[in-house]
């Protein structure tokens, strides 16, 4: 099931992220961006999830942002290629966690490719792909080459940084879009243009709250304290859906201090299941 998972990446938040994390918009809480941090390991753990935490490294301001450095795929791992080249060792560190972790890992060849995980969408069906200012066109085929069993499209992304950024799945066919600033149901409008599938929507009202994690039958999304109009709706959204069709319980989450640097839900942690055929 492409929205089951066993296993969590998370990596502990490093003092020099209050001072050299990439897209730094004012400055940071660290006692609360850890208080936040530890509560969204939390929420991972409840929902059954063996995590697998990695020490903070001061020389990576942002290796709490796990997601961007693979791209896992039913117990296959794509080592990305940041748009960034300042985040480019954090990817040699990663290698061996994954290798350890039972998946099969490949790299990119094509010194040409640009490639983070936050510009990548596994729908269960196809993967989405993101053409964005840390994802060109050579990513998108490398990831088209590691997966070669689903459709592969690129999508142009509007907005801050990442297509899941603004634009996530809250249900096994269900986008997320915000209606506010319109690079999210721009990006949802492309979507539905280029994906070889067709999706429904649920809209909210707040960007940022439109970055959710749907998983092991929970969604989890912003909290009610930061974003009270669309926590409503995910509630809603939960409350109405069948067991089995998707998420039935919703878990909100402050994030004030990770939105400072560009930060959501997703990007801060790798959800997988091991390879059974290595494991």
């Amino acid at each position: 099931m492409a929205f089951q998972f066993s296993h969590v990446i998370v990596c502990e938040l490093p003092n020099s992220y209050a001072t050299s994390a990439l897209g730094l918009s004012s400055p940071v809480d660290m006692d609360l961006a850890r208080q936040q941090w530890r509560s969204y390991v939390r929420s991972l753990e409840n929902l059954g999830c063996q995590v697998t935490t990695l020490p903070a490294d001061e020389k990576f301001p942002d290796c709490v942002f796990v997601e961007d450095t693979a791209v896992i795929v039913m117990g296959h791992a794509l080592l990305t290629k940041p748009g960034d080249p300042s985040r480019t060792d954090e990817i040699k560190n990663m290698k061996p966690v994954l290798e350890k972790q039972g998946l099969v890992v490949m790299e990119i060849n094509d010194p040409a490719a640009k490639l983070d995980g936050g510009d990548v969408i596994f729908t269960g069906k196809e993967i989405l792909v993101g053409l964005s200012p840390r994802t060109n066109q050579a990513g998108v085929d490398a990831v088209s080459e590691a997966f070669p069993g689903f459709p592969v499209t690129g999508i142009p992304v509007s907005g801050p940084l990442h297509l899941k950024t603004l634009l996530t799945m809250c249900g096994p066919n269900t986008f997320c879009a915000s209606t506010q600033s319109g690079d999210s149901t721009a990006m949802l409008k492309r979507i539905q243009k280029l994906a070889k599938y067709e999706y429904k929507s649920l809209l909210v009202s707040d960007d940022m709250a439109s970055n959710v994690i749907h998983m092991n039958g929970a969604l989890l999304h912003k909290s009610w304290t930061e974003s009270k109009e669309s926590a409503e709706i995910f509630c809603s959204y939960c409350s109405k859906t069948c067991p089995g069709e998707g998420p039935t319980r919703s878990i909100d989450l402050d994030l004030s201090e990770i939105e400072k640097a560009v930060g959501s839900l997703t990007c801060m942690s790798l959800r997988y299941n091991p390879n059974q055929s290595i494991a």
